[in-house]
């Protein structure tokens, strides 16, 4: 796909229609290609406008480079090449617009910063293939862009990820209003997961890189698999707060067997997880840190001693019963401080 500044013979009959396939002659070059226009419908003759050309198959050709179209019948007209083209342009866009001028008459740094506000992020090695300029001319400025504050470079090495300086504060800002509207409407959670913010952005396959960048630059705070605005704290109502405190205070009455019917909705749940006041080994089965610490170390010491543990010796450890022995040996099991042999456990 090739970007031109296309113009129309003024002796034709008729306009030229968006998307009408044509016949493409650049030196002892030939092929079809379709004519996208980015700012209208037709191009009347006389008239020049931008466009895209989709070619059928490949020709040597590069920027500034000349070429004429052709009916059937006629030569249509020409124009010259401003750009080289790995995907389709979207129409009727001012910043593409802009861009394609800087282009075609601007210097090398307007080219670079043109490239990347129509493209952006772009990993060096493909911002150098796309300005289509000499690679020794090219590599020191985007350097010098960078130092200047013009272009911002995201991780290090060749493979940075490149934005204009507009271009990274655009995604700053759209990220810290999705942020700032998630902490509105829920604001006994901690952060919003990474997945959820990363889908809303479409940081699509340089999500990592990117979370980096934000988080290194203080947009944003990542924890785990969610983030938040550094600004944000978790605020209860005064009803959550009276739940939580008579949460608590039920399991801490039978640390060891701890009533499942007031365990509260996952948002509160999962902040006490945060806070690490409770530990949740199923979905009815929540202990309090402490009691859980307690369990475990009196497990530990239990293996040490003997060996290994039965389901049956750790209800009788703590005067509990099975369901809350299987629950908490389970998911001892699941995250690797037992392991199951038959029908005892042993330290893994």
């Amino acid at each position: 796909m090739l970007s031109v500044r296309l113009s129309l013979l003024p002796y034709l009959s008729r306009a030229l229609p968006h998307n009408a396939t044509v016949s493409f002659h650049t030196g002892a070059a030939e092929t079809m290609a379709k004519v996208r226009f980015l700012e209208a419908e037709k191009l009347p003759p006389g008239e020049a406008t931008w466009a895209q050309l989709v070619l059928d198959s490949p020709v040597a050709v590069v920027k500034d480079d000349y070429f004429i179209i052709r009916s059937t019948q006629v030569t249509l007209g020409g124009g010259k090449v401003v750009a080289l083209d790995k995907r389709r342009l979207r129409r009727f866009r001012p910043q593409v617009i802009q861009g394609l001028q800087s282009k075609e008459a601007g210097t090398a740094e307007e080219i670079i910063t043109a490239v990347l506000e129509t493209k952006q992020p772009l990993e060096m090695p493909a911002l150098l293939v796309e300005c289509n300029l000499p690679e020794r001319e090219v590599r020191p400025l985007i350097e010098s862009l960078i130092e200047q504050g013009q272009i911002v470079g995201i991780g290090q090495g060749e493979h940075r990820l490149l934005y204009t300086s507009n271009g990274w504060e655009r995604l700053t800002e759209q990220a810290a209003a999705i942020l700032q509207d998630y902490h509105r409407r829920y604001p006994s959670r901690s952060g919003m997961s990474k997945a959820e913010l990363g889908n809303r952005l479409r940081l699509g396959r340089h999500a990592t890189a990117i979370w980096q960048g934000l988080v290194d630059r203080h947009v944003l705070l990542e924890e785990g698999t969610v983030v938040r605005l550094p600004s944000h704290q978790v605020t209860l109502t005064q009803a959550q707060q009276e739940e939580v405190a008579a949460f608590l205070k039920s399991i801490n009455q039978n640390p060891y067997a701890p009533p499942g019917d007031r365990i509260p909705g996952p948002d509160l749940l999962n902040w006490l997880i945060e806070q690490q006041q409770v530990v949740k080994v199923s979905d009815d089965v929540v202990f309090s840190a402490a009691a859980y610490g307690e369990m475990v170390a009196g497990i530990k010491k239990h293996i040490q001693d003997n060996g290994q543990v039965t389901l049956a010796e750790v209800r009788d450890l703590f005067q509990t019963s099975r369901k809350y022995a299987q629950a908490l040996m389970e998911y001892l099991d699941a995250r690797k401080v037992t392991r199951r042999v038959g029908d005892q456990r042993v330290l893994y």
